[in-house]
């Protein structure tokens, strides 16, 4: 049986340095040793991104908490299936083998 690595978290954006850093050597590693790994993170808008064969970036829309040059960041209460829904309906829930 393959298990999936699920990661969510707030901290991932274009200029998070070592974060984003760490989750793309991470997604690599997985793709060398053909293990699924799927990131979850916030956005300005929903959209999916396969990183090689087994990684997928889940980028969720979110609103933005602050002020308006605050980053989007995932609500406190966060249901993680209703947001994979949003973002990609038609098969979030049928995410076979990858």
């Amino acid at each position: 049986m393959t298990i999936k690595t699920l990661h969510i978290t707030n901290s991932y954006h274009p200029d998070s340095g070592g974060i984003r850093t760490f989750y793309l050597a991470l997604l690599a590693a997985a793709n060398r040793q053909g293990r699924p790994v799927r990131l979850v993170v916030p956005a300005e808008k929903s959209s999916m991104e396969d990183v090689g064969e087994f990684g997928r970036i889940y980028y969720v829309a979110t609103l933005r908490c602050g002020t308006p040059r605050s980053r989007p960041r995932f609500p406190l209460s966060l249901d993680v299936a209703a947001h994979l829904r949003l973002a990609r309906p038609q098969s979030a829930s049928s995410d076979s083998g990858r």
